[in-house]
């Protein structure tokens, strides 16, 4: 083991709020501990589109009760990125950001060795608290590497009046549908029927804060809702669809999500 492997009762991977409670509990225990996060703190959140409302109430998503005061009842994704960030200052968390786990080993007679991009690190234990979003699911379609193809929505306002398809079944893709349509995006949304027609929030159906004001979009001819089985193809110009019916679709396209 290199001279410069640092010893740690704990490591912990990702400084989202689940990183960030852990780290704060190592500190209050007296542990000697380190987070390490290859992007920002609280990084998920802090690519949430902007002027988002998040879906929890401040009591679950506090990391001390009483210490998120949003202005209405449910957070913003500002409200919240302050939070998180004061917390981190206040109680001077031992947190890298721009720093990525690359490999854990198993270290003798215990513990583990931490390899990131900047060092390495032997830890008695390891917590991994990266976010669902480290790893965006891809289409894995020709042309889904073109420059209009995100993985991410942050805003409506570069697409005013343009073409815009989103493409999934969860409350991200419902979320970006909404925004791009009320923001004047030629906007479709498309969905697997299944995702559409489930109500079970147990099985990950559309909050009814989104879905609701996504039918009156609908309803009002500013949303079109296609049920599809595969994206086929993404070009400059157009995205080929195949929809649940089994039929071929071109939609003439300047941005996906």
């Amino acid at each position: 083991m290199p001279a410069n492997t640092e010893q740690l009762d704990l490591l912990i991977i990702g400084a989202g709020p689940a990183g960030i409670s852990a780290a704060d509990a190592a500190a209050r225990e007296g542990l000697n501990y380190l987070v390490v996060e290859k992007g920002l703190l609280a990084d998920t959140i802090y690519h949430y589109p902007i002027g988002q409302t998040v879906f929890s109430t401040p009591e679950e998503l506090e990391l001390r009760d009483g210490a998120l005061q949003p202005c209405r009842e449910k957070p913003t994704r500002e409200e919240l990125l302050d939070h998180y960030v004061r917390f981190v200052l206040e109680h001077n968390l031992r947190i890298n950001t721009g720093e990525a786990a690359l490999k854990i080993e198993r270290a003798e007679p215990e513990g583990f060795i931490v390899h990131t991009d900047r060092n390495q690190y032997r830890a008695l234990r390891v917590l991994v608290a990266v976010g669902g979003m480290a790893h965006p699911r891809r289409l894995n379609v020709p042309g889904e590497d073109l420059p209009k193809a995100h993985h991410r929505f942050v805003e409506s306002y570069p697409y005013v009046r343009r073409d815009a398809l989103v493409v999934g079944g969860g409350n991200s893709a419902a979320e970006a549908a909404l925004f791009l349509s009320e923001g004047g995006a030629r906007t479709t949304f498309a969905i697997w029927r299944s995702d559409w027609t489930n109500r079970d929030p147990k099985m990950g159906a559309i909050k009814h804060w989104v879905r609701d004001p996504l039918a009156r979009q609908i309803e009002l001819g500013r949303l079109r809702l296609l049920f599809f089985k595969e994206i086929l193809e993404i070009s400059d110009q157009y995205v080929r669809v195949k929809r649940d019916d089994g039929e071929v679709i071109t939609l003439v396209n300047d941005v996906v999500f």
